[in-house]
């Protein structure tokens, strides 16, 4: 056989401990649960021959013995599927892992320890895989493996992260190694953000990422790795596996002046999320200038939102809507601190210097959200440094 049909995902975490509101974690867990069960219903659907888990299917080793079963029946269940894992520093294998417990069925491997390699000889691939027995591993574990003699399709299987010239905790992996060792594709786990599908030599390596996220750390389209692996090349393409994604979407609402204009503002960008942007987790930052009457809106405009999502939370950042012209008239700190920026960005102006006259007028506004009460966080290296004994 010239190829195989496989199916790379990792970092499921499945069983996590329970944290914050109650709601909110049988939600998360809930997700994580229907996206197991997705990657099972697309093995069936895409007749993929070899499902690749690279690690933390499990996010600790004391999971529910219900969750267990249900785990091996549906990996089970896979009958024209071989599913080969290999575990993580959250779920390692030991004598109280999941993986040590009765039950596994026949089509599942389980890896543990140094480098282990299985023959699929109907398909003419073999995998190589390895896995932790502890929470940190600092040693390549594939080490002194080659496997150059073998004439059909190598697949290695880890989790851990690339060590490029420094060692690591957590499983440092050489892929400059695995590549003149002869591997063809090595399926990996433990970075939670996909990369695309990398190539050293004759090896071609990815992370598909976690396939559910799970918190605004872990931001975008999830899901894993499906296609073909020969020993021509890979075919791989990146499948979305949640069905609720974060996003985090800054949204500039200067010029929007009434609550019908605000709410559309937000909407039509998060629109473009895609056609289920209604169910998705948001978090959405709300900056530009907005005026008084404007501002007073906001919490109405929210709750409008709100009532169209699955789920938001917001943060402003907006600024006063503030006639930086008028403010030059005032009496007192405001006023002499506007009359200063607004001198620098003149003379900027005369002289030609764009650069300095954009780093005025960010000075001016920082410097009267400041005085609004607005909180920010501000890189002083952006302001000219003159402007402290101005004012």
């Amino acid at each position: 056989m010239d190829q195989v049909r496989i199916l790379h995902c990792a970092d499921l975490h499945l069983g996590s401990r329970r944290d914050g509101v109650q709601a909110s974690f049988d939600e998360r867990e809930n997700e994580k649960r229907f996206g197991f069960r997705r990657l099972i219903d697309l093995c069936r659907e895409e007749r993929v021959q070899l499902l690749l888990i690279a690690g933390d299917l499990f996010d600790r080793l004391d999971i529910a013995p219900a969750l267990l079963r249900e785990v091996q029946e549906r990996l089970g269940g896979l009958s024209h599927t071989r599913v080969f894992i290999a575990p993580g520093n959250h779920d390692y294998y030991a004598v109280d892992s999941p993986y040590a417990q009765s039950g596994w069925p026949e089509n599942t491997v389980i890896f543990h320890g140094a480098a282990e390699s299985v023959v699929v000889p109907e398909w003419q691939v073999c995998v190589t895989g390895v896995g932790f027995e502890a929470s940190h591993v600092s040693r390549f574990l594939f080490e002194g493996v080659d496997v150059r003699h073998y004439e059909g399709i190598h697949i290695g299987l880890a989790h851990g992260e690339l060590s490029g010239k420094k060692g690591g905790e957590y499983h440092p992996i050489s892929v400059e190694a695995l590549a003149r060792w002869g591997f063809d594709y090595l399926a990996l786990g433990h970075i939670h953000r996909r990369t695309p599908i990398l190539r050293e030599s004759g090896l071609s390596y990815a992370y598909p990422g976690c396939p559910v996220g799970t918190g605004f750390d872990e931001l975008g389209e999830k899901g894993a790795y499906l296609g073909t692996i020969g020993k021509g090349g890979t075919a791989l393409r990146f499948v979305p596996i949640a069905r609720r994604c974060y996003y985090e979407k800054e949204v500039v609402l200067t010029g929007a002046e009434n609550r019908e204009a605000l709410t559309e503002r937000i909407l039509s960008e998060l629109r473009g999320v895609g056609e289920a942007w209604t169910e998705q987790v948001y978090r959405i930052v709300l900056i530009g200038e907005v005026s008084d009457e404007a501002a007073l809106l906001l919490p109405m405009v929210q709750a409008d939102v709100c009532a169209q999502l699955f789920s938001a939370e917001f943060i402003d950042r907006t600024t006063p809507q503030i006639d930086a012209d008028a403010l030059t008239e005032e009496c007192s700190l405001r006023g002499a601190f506007a009359r200063a920026a607004k001198e620098r960005i003149r003379t900027a102006q005369e002289r030609g210097e764009s650069e300095e006259v954009r780093q005025w007028q960010n000075a001016l506004r920082v410097g009267l959200r400041a005085f609004s009460g607005k909180e920010e966080l501000l890189d002083y290296s952006t302001v000219p440094s003159d402007l402290f004994w101005e004012v």
